[in-house]
């Protein structure tokens, strides 16, 4: 038999074992054990055919068999792996990742959006708002006319003059200080009939 459908047997057998334990299944079992030993000791063809197809699709092993083998740590299928594997210190909680996979742990590379790339000015205070932005960051300039660059333009400036003037005034902000109650430091205009200014 394939040495991939070994691995499989045996990792059926680890994992299935328990099922086929009740007596009623055990002589179901034997009744069609006895069948088929019955029909290859006679020859019949189907089980030429049989043969024919096991030895054609069980040709290798997928890695993700090999992948699950490994998590199932079950004894004698993992006895039944081949000794490049057998051997190969692996990480127990990712064994055999596949060769394709995409590692969650890393940050994909940020694609600019059509709307970045023109500094749509409502895009740009949305993002001057985000921990990471930088204003010196000077975005793409899209190609202009054929053999130049597009000439900056006023809506940019404008652009990070209103950034600077949101700055300021956001860092500007202080809470005003409640009045007290014990008469000292109340309402400025308390005594503003005294004033000599007004007069």
């Amino acid at each position: 038999q394939p040495e991939g459908l070994k691995q499989l047997i045996a990792l059926y057998i680890g994992r299935c074992h328990p099922c086929w334990k009740d007596p009623d299944v055990v002589r179901w079992l034997e009744k069609n054990v006895k069948e088929v030993i019955k029909r290859v000791d006679d020859g019949d063809p189907l089980a030429e055919e049989y043969r024919k197809k096991r030895q054609g699709r069980y040709r290798g092993t997928p890695r993700n068999i090999f992948r699950h083998i490994l998590i199932s740590e079950i004894k004698d299928a993992t006895a039944a792996l081949p000794p490049h594997l057998a051997n190969t210190p692996v990480m127990s909680y990712d064994p055999l990742p596949p060769e394709d996979s995409i590692s969650s742990y890393e940050r994909p590379p940020a694609r600019q959006t059509r709307a970045q790339q023109e500094s749509n000015p409502l895009t740009a205070f949305f993002r001057s708002m985000l921990p990471n932005f930088n204003p010196q960051e000077v975005p793409d300039v899209p190609d202009g006319a054929v053999g130049g660059a597009a000439a900056p333009t006023d809506m940019q400036a404008g652009i990070g003059a209103l950034m600077e003037a949101m700055r300021d005034l956001l860092n500007n902000i202080r809470p005003v200080d409640a009045p007290r109650e014990d008469g000292q430091g109340g309402d400025e205009f308390d005594d503003q009939d005294n004033n000599p200014e007004w007069d």
